[in-house]
C-alpha cells in the first residue's frame, strides 16, 4: 500500500449534462499522462443486486436507502484504490445522491432537523471527494438529449432534471471550494472534455504536490 493518500474527483450533473461520456474521456487521457495503472473509473449505482432492486422499489424512502446500501458496498473498492495511491474518478457520487432526493423528502428532514448530507456521508464514511466537476446543462437541453438517445419520453421526468438541477445549485454554494461548475449548455462534447481534462490534470498535480488552488471553480468556455 502506498503512503501516499490517491486523489478522489467526481464528475456530477443531471442526466443529459454529458458526465458519462466525458469522465470516461478524461480517465483515458489522465492515464496517458499518469500512467494506465494510477487511474481507477467507477460509477454509481455500481452493484448488479442494488440496481435489480432499484428497477423495483415503489417509494422514494426505498430508493434514497437502495442508494445508499448501494455506496456502502461501492465505498470498499473506492477506498482501497484511493489509499493505495490511486487516481480515482466517479462518474456520480454522494451529490448525486442529496440532488436527486425528492422536494418532498428534503422537506421531511427539514422539518425533522436532519442534514440529508450527514446521512448520504455515512454510506461513504465520510469520504468526501478531493474536487468535483459538476456539468451544468439547462434541463430541457438535457431532455432532448436524452430524448435523442432513443429513450421513451415517458422515461425521463423533466421535473425531475429541473429538482436536481436546483439542489446541484445549492451543493455549488455549499461547497465552492471543491465544486468546480462547468456550464456545457452551449458547448462541443470535444470542448468540455479537453477542459475537463485540463483541470483534472492540474488539480492531480496540486494534490501531490501538497498545494491549495481553489481560485477557480466556474467555467463558461470561455
Amino acid at each position: 500500500m502506498s503512503n501516499t493518500r490517491g486523489v478522489l474527483i467526481t464528475f456530477e450533473g443531471i442526466d443529459g449534462s454529458g458526465k458519462t461520456t466525458v469522465s470516461r474521456a478524461v480517465v483515458a487521457m489522465l492515464k496517458n499522462q499518469f500512467g494506465p495503472y494510477e487511474v481507477k473509473w467507477s460509477f454509481e449505482p455500481n452493484h448488479p443486486s442494488y440496481l435489480a432492486m432499484l428497477a423495483h422499489a415503489r417509494t422514494d424512502e426505498e430508493r434514497l436507502f437502495l442508494f445508499l446500501a448501494d455506496r456502502a458496498k461501492h465505498y470498499q473498492s473506492i477506498s482501497s484504490s484511493v489509499f493505495e495511491g490511486k487516481i480515482v474518478i466517479l462518474d456520480r457520487y454522494i451529490d448525486s445522491t442529496y440532488a436527486y432526493i425528492p422536494h418532498r423528502l428534503h422537506r421531511l428532514f427539514e422539518d425533522r432537523g436532519i442534514d440529508p448530507y450527514e446521512l448520504i456521508g455515512i454510506s461513504c464514511n465520510y469520504l468526501f471527494p478531493d474536487a468535483t466537476i459538476l456539468l451544468k446543462v439547462d434541463p430541457s437541453v438535457a431532455y432532448q438529449r436524452i430524448i435523442q438517445r432513443d429513450m421513451l419520453a415517458e422515461d425521463c421526468d423533466v421535473e425531475l432534471l429541473r429538482s436536481a438541477h436546483e439542489y446541484y445549485t445549492r451543493l455549488e454554494s455549499m461547497f465552492p471550494n471543491r465544486i468546480i461548475t462547468i456550464d456545457t449548455t452551449h458547448l462541443s462534447t470535444d470542448h468540455v472534455i479537453t477542459m475537463c481534462a485540463e483541470i483534472a490534470a492540474r488539480i492531480v498535480i496540486n494534490k501531490r504536490g501538497g498545494t491549495n488552488d481553489a481560485a477557480w471553480n466556474h467555467f463558461d468556455g470561455t
